[in-house]
């Protein structure tokens, strides 16, 4: 979304989960963002519903990355707060907000060779 402000909501569906931007709030110098993913109890994969949230990014009018300041996660949902004041000088960071939130349809497990040799156990 490259304007959260102008286009606060957003939903995508991707096999039988479907995302959604609920909303993005502006207010006393934070910004809240509420994302929901709804599954059917029958095809959640937990290791999926684990990791939706951790791709999220929120970026300034300069495309640098706002460090979010707290969050709220539940089962399906996740509210996420972004302080839009630096830390350094307390000076506001600019608008326009984008939100970047790439969502992964597939985890798989992969073998990694290695050997562990000489190693000292108590």
């Amino acid at each position: 979304m490259p304007d959260l402000k102008a286009t606060p909501t957003a939903t995508k569906t991707v096999g039988a989960t479907t995302y959604s931007v609920q909303s993005g709030i502006l207010e006393s110098d934070t910004l809240t963002v509420r994302l929901n993913a709804q599954t059917a109890p029958a095809d959640q994969n937990r290791n999926l519903l684990n990791n939706i949230f951790t791709t999220l990014r929120v970026r300034d009018a300069q495309g640098r990355e706002i460090s979010p300041g707290g969050s709220s996660i539940g089962v399906n949902r996740g509210d996420f707060m972004f302080p839009l004041k630096s830390f350094n000088n307390d000076e506001k960071i600019p608008g326009p907000y984008s939100l970047d939130w790439p969502i992964f349809t597939e985890f798989k497990s992969f073998d990694v060779p290695f050997e562990l040799r000489d190693v000292v156990v108590p």
